[in-house]
């Protein structure tokens, strides 16, 4: 059997990158999927960027998601970046 020492999430996200670059339009399942990985490899810092993609590429954001983003944070122990997630986003459609 033959190892590889590339991580889990890294080929997840070779692949996802592989996916848009042939043009192929991907769910918010999908996207939800890689954002739950990179906090369980605790690859927070990348989170919020593809949540960001993810709406661009007009998926709204739901229940699924939100508690994915809110859920990752404070398992992390970084519950402060939990809540200027929730103000960011509250704020962007809400306009305050």
């Amino acid at each position: 059997m033959v190892q590889s020492n590339i991580k889990p999430s890294h080929k997840a996200h070779k692949v996802f990158q592989l996916t848009l670059q042939r043009g192929l339009k991907l769910d918010s399942v999908t996207y939800c999927a890689l954002i739950d990985g990179y906090f369980h490899t605790k690859q927070v810092s990348e989170t919020a960027t593809l949540f960001d993609d993810m709406v661009k590429m007009c998926w709204k954001p739901n229940v699924q998601s939100y508690t994915i983003m809110i859920d990752g944070y404070c398992n992390e122990q970084k519950s402060g970046q939990s809540f200027c997630f929730v103000q960011r986003d509250t704020s962007k459609k809400f306009g305050s």
